[in-house]
């Protein structure tokens, strides 16, 4: 069974870290967890964003759906580009300067692909009233997510004797960095414990019945991955963007190379 590195363990990982891979939804009200995100992050908020109005949607199912849309789009159209994303990013930091493509060039794709979703949806009442905003720390688990299903029909299989490290490497220094290894390690812990429930949750609708109960079934394993006397809340979408790190990172990076 996988266990939890000193990383981890040394780790306060906070709800408000964890915040981080949950959609920004235009006029929707701050959580205390994400009011704190923005402080230790707030260039996060404001890195990657849609204009849209009027700002408020009432059902945040509607958003993760298009979320997942909007990045299916994207990894469709410019592979290449969302594989260079992943290789200057972190579950925390994005080295937007070591990109090999122009920054503006893949915000045009995203609105691109943004309003296309709009324009599929011409007679749905909640076209006005969707606003949306990604961090790109929820960027990338959104596009981890179509990358693996792309590329895996089914989940991987752990082998015996393997370590649930992956081969990681990371873009933010300091005390990001620390929060970076934590999530990379919660991440690869769940998948590996679970790679079955984690693959079906990434297979389900978001927001639907489906992925709660796929979200739900991890639990006994979120709870196996923290570290002693440790509590956080999950919503299904921020296990969802666990679940897609970490599968992502197994099938596309390979295991940890002991030094």
């Amino acid at each position: 069974m996988p266990r939890v590195s000193p990383i981890l363990r040394g780790l306060v990982l906070s709800a408000a870290i964890v915040a981080g891979y949950v959609p920004a939804v235009a006029g929707e009200q701050q959580t205390e967890g994400e009011k704190r995100h923005s402080i230790l992050k707030p260039e996060l908020q404001t890195g990657t964003a849609f204009r849209a109005k009027p700002r408020e949607v009432e059902d945040p199912a509607v958003v993760n759906r298009m979320s997942k849309a909007v990045a299916n789009c994207v990894n469709g159209r410019e592979a290449g580009m969302v594989r260079s994303f992943l290789s200057v990013s972190d579950p925390v930091d994005t080295d937007r300067e070591a990109a090999d493509f122009r920054w503006s060039r893949f915000m045009d794709v995203l609105e691109g692909c943004m309003k296309t979703r709009w324009n599929e949806m011409p007679n749905d009442p909640r076209r006005t009233t969707l606003g949306m905003a990604f961090s790109d720390s929820r960027l990338r688990a959104l596009l981890e997510e179509e990358v693996y299903l792309a590329q895996n029909d089914t989940a991987p299989e752990a082998v015996a004797g393997q370590p649930f490290q992956t081969k990681r490497f990371y873009v933010s220094s300091d005390e990001n960095l620390a929060r970076a290894q934590g999530l990379a390690d919660f991440a690869d812990c769940l998948a590996h414990r679970d790679p079955k429930t984690a693959d079906a949750l990434l297979r389900t609708e978001p927001g639907s019945s489906a992925e709660r109960q796929a979200a739900k079934a991890l639990a006994p394993s979120l709870g196996a991955c923290l570290a002693k006397d440790q509590t956080i809340e999950f919503t299904a979408s921020s296990i969802r963007a666990l679940a897609a790190d970490g599968l992502w990172a197994w099938t596309t990076l390979g295991p940890a190379t002991a030094e």
